[in-house]
């Protein structure tokens, strides 16, 4: 758990992540994982935010379809298997 409100829910840095300024780093639990999200540039603005949530529904688009994806093979193993034994 963190240790502070700065830490659980973001701790703007000057620092410097692979020669790029630091606005900001989120780090976000979630269940048994964590999320780290760092923002570098020049400026941090709400329209900044709005479109993370456009890419956070994207990336849980593609994070569906890959899980029906391996559910479908899963499907496919354990039937190939079954007509194996008969």
């Amino acid at each position: 758990m963190k240790d502070s409100h700065a830490e659980m829910f973001g701790n703007p840095a000057k620092d410097k992540i692979k020669g790029k300024n630091v606005l900001a780093q989120y780090s976000i639990p979630i269940g048994a994982s964590e999320a780290t999200i760092t923002f570098t540039g020049e400026k941090l603005s709400e329209e900044d935010f709005d479109a993370l949530a456009d890419y956070i529904a994207i990336f849980k688009k593609q994070f569906e379809r890959k899980q029906k994806s391996e559910d479908g093979k899963q499907a496919l193993k354990e039937l190939d298997e079954i007509r194996s034994r008969s």
